[in-house]
């Protein structure tokens, strides 16, 4: 999550608040909030029924995408299940399928995954280097899109939209706590959560590529 949505928004924090320590962790679970020492917790899915407080920060939709240099080796996909024949990537939490909607149609498509990751800065590399498609949030992608580095396939379909929620103990809130969750609403109520700027650090960054000049040719 931290990936096309959380960037910057922490240090900037820390840089406008310099009296509150901060302790960060990015744990591949929810955190037990009434047994953990944390002030709350940033969760994407749908949120079980306890008595913890929540705040809906976005919803998210993923789709499908691949580099256009993988896609000179496949036909492009016309149905869901086109997709079993292709090179997928997946993340640790998928178990191995991805859940595809249309209209009123939902379809859960088994896949045997070539890489299992848990990052999505990992999975964007993996996916714009062309070794697999990959079920990614939309808006992570406008970027790359604009470049020219992925492009979306089975435009018609999406995965079922999700929540990213902050989750704090119930009671009374911590003004510091307070003052961090306002801080990530107005960072979520922002149309560019995911900026172009962060896109072109990842890629100078990691492919040693300039994205004006992918683009232009």
């Amino acid at each position: 999550i931290y990936f096309g949505f959380l960037n910057g928004v922490i240090s900037d924090f820390a840089l406008q608040y310099p009296d509150i320590r901060m302790e960060v962790t990015f744990p591949n679970r929810w955190v037990d909030l009434t047994t953990e020492p944390f002030d709350l917790d940033i969760r994407v899915g749908e949120l079980p029924d306890s008595n913890l407080r929540s705040r809906r920060l976005y919803t998210i939709s993923a789709g499908v995408y691949a580099a256009p240099g993988l896609m000179e080796f496949y036909p492009e996909p016309e149905d869901p299940d086109d997709l079993r024949k292709m090179p997928c990537l997946g993340m640790h939490h998928l178990a191995g399928s991805w859940r595809l909607r249309h209209k009123d149609e939902e379809r859960k498509i088994p896949l045997n995954f070539v890489h299992s990751l848990n990052s999505g800065a990992l999975i964007a590399e993996f996916l714009v280097a062309g070794i697999g498609v990959a079920l990614v949030p939309a808006r992570i992608m406008q970027p790359f899109e604009k470049y020219g580095l992925v492009k979306r396939l089975l435009p018609e379909w999406s995965s079922p939209e999700g929540d990213i929620s902050v989750v704090m103990p119930s009671g009374q809130v911590p003004h510091r706590v307070r003052l961090f969750v306002d801080y990530l609403v107005a960072h979520f109520s922002s149309p560019e959560i995911a900026s172009v700027a962060d896109i072109e650090t990842l890629l100078l960054a990691r492919f040693n590529r300039n994205p004006t000049n992918m683009k232009n040719g």
